[in-house]
C-alpha cells in the first residue's frame, strides 16, 4: 500500500503543480516518479494472484486397494517408486509458480528502489531545464 500512497501524493503534487505552472519538466518528473511507483505495485499485485500449484499429497485410491496395501515385500518398494514420479510433475509446477511469485516480487521491489534513484536525477535536472527556459524566453 505504500507505493500506492506514495504515487497518489505524488499525482497530487503533479496535478498542483500543473495547474499552477502549465506542463514541464517538473511536472514530468512527478509523473515518472509516480508510474514507477504504479509498476512496482502492480507486480506485487501480480505477485498475489493465484498460481498452479501441484497437490502435496496422493490420492489415498492410490495406494488404499487390495494388492497394494497388503501385498508382498515387492509392493512397497513399486508403490513408493510410482508415488515419488507422480509426484515429482507437481514438485515442478509449484517451483514455477513460486519462481513466476518471487520474480514478480524482486523487480517490485527494484522499482520502489529504483523511484528515489529516478527521483534524484529528475532533481539534477531541473537547474537545466530552468536554464533552457531562461535563454529561450
Amino acid at each position: 500500500m505504500g507505493y500506492l500512497t506514495l504515487s497518489i501524493a505524488l499525482f497530487g503534487v503533479a496535478a498542483t503543480l500543473y495547474k499552477d505552472h502549465g506542463l514541464s519538466f517538473t511536472v514530468v518528473s512527478f509523473v515518472i516518479v509516480e508510474l514507477t511507483l504504479i509498476a512496482g505495485a502492480v507486480c506485487f499485485v501480480f505477485a498475489l494472484m493465484d498460481e498452479k500449484y501441484g497437490a502435496v499429497a496422493s490420492d489415498p485410491n492410490m495406494w488404499l486397494n487390495k494388492g497394494t496395501i497388503d501385498g508382498d515385500e515387492t509392493v512397497l518398494p513399486r508403490m513408493l517408486a510410482y508415488v515419488t514420479y507422480y509426484h515429482q510433475e507437481r514438485i515442478d509446477i509449484s517451483i514455477e509458480s513460486n519462481n513466476a511469485k518471487a520474480t514478480h516480487i524482486r523487480r517490485g521491489i527494484l522499482l520502489g528502489v529504483a523511484t528515489p534513484i529516478i527521483s534524484g536525477l529528475l532533481l539534477l535536472l531541473l537547474p537545466v531545464e530552468r536554464r533552457l527556459n531562461a535563454l529561450l524566453h
